[in-house]
């Protein structure tokens, strides 16, 4: 186990990812930031976020918007033919020390089972850098409308290991 102290940024992020989640359940936008300093600063370790309008990773530095994504919500996407996902990895006191993250989905198609992708495991240095935009990040194409993807993150370093989910909705 890591750490069980927590920070009152910690307290924060965890107020405003119950705020978020319970007033706007399936909204993205609801918790959204300029910039990856304040991302990073206002939220915990691999919390999950959309970087809207990024198609490919190499977008995200001149984007530099980020909503994030409540564990276990809906999150409901039209209008680009891509989406870009990052987790947070500022990580101030273990920045010697390594990540290795997994994005793994699932697809659906009202009760089929389309595609199941496990993921690959990469690795990162974790980061005391927090206007860093080198996240640990997956991108895919949009899918059908009415296209449910289940999406899984894993992110695991030698003090703590981070488990979130989300399904999306393509409309």
């Amino acid at each position: 186990m890591g750490n069980l102290a927590w920070s009152r940024t910690d307290i924060k992020s965890i107020c405003l990812a119950f705020f978020v989640a319970t007033i706007w359940p399936d909204a993205v936008s609801a918790a959204s930031f300029d910039g990856a300093l304040s991302l990073n600063r206002e939220n915990l370790f691999g919390t999950i976020a959309l970087v809207p309008k990024a198609i490919r990773k190499g977008q995200f530095s001149s984007i530099n918007k980020y909503n994030v994504i409540p564990h276990e919500s809906e999150v409901k996407l039209s209008g680009q033919t891509a989406y870009c996902f990052i987790a947070t990895h500022f990580d101030p006191e273990n920045s010697s020390k390594i990540l290795a993250y997994k994005f793994s989905t699932t697809v659906m198609e009202g009760d089929q089972l389309l595609v199941v992708d496990p993921g690959t495991r990469k690795t990162l240095p974790i980061t005391n850098n927090n206007a860093s935009t080198k996240f640990p990040s997956y991108c895919m194409y949009a899918r059908a409308a009415g296209t449910k993807m289940n999406v899984s993150v894993q992110i695991k370093t030698s003090e703590r290991e981070i488990d979130r989910s989300f399904t999306i909705v393509f409309q």
